[in-house]
């Protein structure tokens, strides 16, 4: 038996077909010299979809069998809602995709908040049976980076109020966070001012009649100092 088969022979065992293969190739390459070719890089569709999905598609072509698979999926998104990730928005951080066909036959981003961290977006219908469900239409300007290049589009979301007011935050950069911060802190100051104006109205009647008694006695001691004088002069006379 050829050395390349008594090798085959005593590695295979219960190994599959490609990687006997392997194994094969190894040992002629091992005997009779040579390079075992590596194989081409295999693409999955996600792979191809990080590489030429686009938020907004503005570019028809379909001239590669990648662009066509891009394609094919961004036409099956539902762009009406989208969803929400605001899990770092004390970063001023969101992030935004496109509803499922699966998502829009389960009402979620729409009769759901369309935070996928939310509390309120694992409502179903049946659980929100109100139209509304205490959820508001909110549009953003959503700037992001794709590709190496900076772009913004106008997009609409269904979300609560606790969810609204985060946006609100990251749309205005914190802003509106630091407002509340001061007008809570205002009521304070003015609670103090009032009780310092308080206590100094109420330590002016003190200090007065303290200069008051002052006086009197100032004014006692200087008729016990005449008198005493007197009694001296009608004494020496």
């Amino acid at each position: 038996m050829p050395p390349t088969s008594r090798t085959f022979a005593q590695s295979s065992g219960a190994a599959s077909a490609y990687a006997r293969h392997l194994q094969a190739a190894s040992a002629y390459v091992s005997y009779y010299g040579g390079t075992v070719p590596t194989p081409a890089k295999y693409k999955s569709e996600r792979d191809i979809l990080e590489d030429h999905h686009q938020f907004i598609r503005t570019d028809e072509e379909t001239d590669t069998e990648e662009k066509r698979i891009a394609k094919s999926y961004y036409d099956k998104l539902f762009k009406e809602f989208a969803m929400i990730e605001l899990a770092r928005w004390r970063e001023k951080q969101i992030a935004m995709r496109w509803r499922t066909k699966q998502e829009v036959l389960d009402g979620k981003g729409q009769f759901s908040c369309a935070n996928l961290s939310c509390r309120n977006h694992r409502c179903t219908l049946d659980e929100n049976p109100d139209e509304g469900g205490g959820l508001r239409s909110v549009e953003l300007n959503f700037e992001y980076v794709e590709h190496g290049e900076k772009k913004h589009a106008l997009v609409t979301a269904r979300v609560c109020e606790e969810c609204a007011d985060k946006l609100r935050y990251v749309q205005r950069g914190g802003k509106e966070r630091r407002k509340r911060s001061r007008r809570s802190r205002s009521p304070s100051r003015g609670r103090h001012q009032r009780r310092r104006s308080e206590g100094a109205e109420e330590s002016r009647p003190r200090s007065e009649s303290l200069r008051g008694r002052r006086r009197k006695l100032d004014s006692s001691m200087r008729r016990d100092d005449s008198r005493l004088r007197r009694r001296r002069h009608h004494e020496r006379g």
